[in-house]
């Protein structure tokens, strides 16, 4: 049997709780994904270990990109897509499960935070 794991990413439910969220966190990781295709579920683990790893810095979100206009652009895409953002503004967009490029956007967030 195995261990259920901790949730550790926030659906974001809708435009205005977007725009709430901008205006709120210094520091987020949304995972991008097409509810057409779903969302990525053999990376959970390693969010997770990044979640635990940046969970002082970074809040960590996930949106269906049919139900949040901000990211009308990522619909129908077959793979998931990570944006970092400080402070409201992007600072890093990866697309695809590329480990080592989120967890070093990731870094860079965290640092960026760290150095205000």
């Amino acid at each position: 049997m195995s261990k259920k794991q901790k949730e550790v990413q926030i659906q974001v439910q809708s435009e205005a709780h977007w725009k709430d969220i901008m205006r709120a966190e210094p520091g987020v990781l949304v995972e991008v994904f097409s509810g057409q295709w779903g969302q990525c579920l053999c990376f959970k683990g390693i969010i997770s270990r990044l979640y635990y790893d940046h969970m002082d810095t970074v809040k960590f979100y996930i949106v269906d990109a049919e139900q949040v206009e901000s990211f009308a652009e990522y619909k129908g895409l077959p793979k998931p897509v990570y944006i970092a953002y400080k402070d409201g503004a992007q600072l890093a967009t990866v697309e695809g499960v590329q480990g080592p490029k989120i967890e070093r956007a990731l870094v860079a967030l965290s640092e960026a935070i760290g150095s205000n």
